[in-house]
């Protein structure tokens, strides 16, 4: 029998144990999301999801959006994420109700989020309904979703928290049901990503033979019809 789960309680105190700012993998996550980002001049963005806030810190000098939100469940990552990046403007609150006016952002993303949803249908349409124009997702890419013995009440409970697995298929299938179009997709893999351009292609071309040829990551940048 599985645990019964209240998620939104559980990240809201998850944020006070683990802290992402060291995590190895946001810089090159950074550049992978840039890779689907629109490149169309961007005047506002609320990343929804935004953990400790360094892909708003990261995006904002990037791109040179004037106005970026972060937004996320857990209240201690919010506060941190206030004290380290004075220039993005943060809220705490829950992907399923968005306190944001229709349209308000010219970009949404939501990365490492949606698999967590309890109704990721849901979540992706109140991603749209505050985005103007674009939303770009980050998800990962054909996850395997993986159960665990809780020690406590011997029940299971998924892994990490993933409730969901998408493929390129299901992000079009979501999209197309939330008059969205994926107007992009791509998948990204840490341990073939580099600076350099060279490295680059013979790591790609590595993965080619890879089987089956599955990254770490699925990006989707789609666009309102």
């Amino acid at each position: 029998m599985a645990c019964k789960i209240d998620w939104n309680a559980y990240y809201a105190k998850e944020g006070s144990v683990v802290d992402y700012a060291k995590d190895p993998l946001v810089e090159p996550r950074c550049r992978a999301i840039w890779t689907v980002f629109p490149r169309e001049k961007v005047a506002s963005l609320a990343d929804i999801g935004c953990g400790d806030g360094q892909f708003c810190d990261w995006i904002a000098d990037r791109a040179g959006i004037k106005r970026v939100v972060g937004l996320d469940l857990s209240r201690p990552r919010i506060e941190r994420a206030k004290t380290r990046f004075p220039k993005v403007e943060f809220h705490c609150g829950t992907v399923a109700e968005l306190p944001f006016e229709d349209g308000e952002f010219d970009v949404v993303t939501c990365i490492e989020s949606l698999e967590h949803q309890v109704d990721p249908d849901v979540a992706l349409r109140e991603l749209a309904r505050v985005s103007r124009k674009y939303i770009v997702i980050s998800v990962p890419d054909r996850g395997t979703i993986h159960t665990l013995l809780c020690p406590h009440c011997l029940r299971t409970f998924p892994a990490s928290g993933h409730l969901h697995s998408f493929d390129n298929q299901r992000l079009a299938k979501m999209a197309e049901a939330t008059t969205l179009r994926v107007e992009r997709c791509r998948t990204f893999d840490p341990k073939y990503d580099s600076k350099h351009l060279l490295i680059r292609w013979i790591r790609k071309g590595l993965r080619v033979l890879e089987r089956p040829p599955r990254a770490m990551y699925l990006m989707a940048r789609m666009v309102k019809q």
